[in-house]
């Protein structure tokens, strides 16, 4: 339960907080929150995670798909996994969804997260990190 869990959170506070910035910034606005440190700026990103490859819409479109679709493969034929396991898996599916569902409607992914040091970012590439991570370690203590 606790992997379909963490994947809704995930894709709803993503999907939330993209709403938000779509209906209170323009493309390319940027609000100072904390002046030179952090600021709200609305990107549209068609590339990878953290502005990564801006090029190659439909790549990673497909990579998206591949990656919800075998994460709930993987999720079913594997229903005895560990807590961790399921919730790295949950917050990677809820990352992956979030980003997906803005190059479906969109055709690209809104990023708002500035930190003026490091590209434009959003909640999904978070999750998809922080997953990632924790799956990692998960598979590194099972071996």
């Amino acid at each position: 339960m606790i992997f379909w869990i963490t994947a809704l959170v995930a894709l709803a506070a993503d999907q939330l907080t993209k709403l938000m910035i779509r209906q209170s910034l323009s493309a390319g606005q940027s609000i100072p929150v904390f002046n030179k440190y952090f600021h709200i700026t609305f990107v549209r990103n068609p590339g990878g995670a953290f502005g990564i490859f801006p090029v190659g819409k439909s790549f990673f479109l497909v990579i998206a798909i591949f990656v919800v679709i075998g994460i709930i493969i993987y999720k079913l034929t594997h229903p005895g996994i560990g807590r961790m396991a399921n919730l790295a898996m949950g917050l990677v599916l809820g990352g992956a969804a979030g980003n997906l569902v803005d190059r479906l409607f969109i055709g690209e992914v809104v990023d708002w997260i500035d930190f003026r040091i490091w590209p434009v970012f959003n909640i999904a590439d978070i999750v998809l990190v922080v997953g990632l991570s924790l799956f990692s370690l998960y598979i590194i203590r099972s071996s």
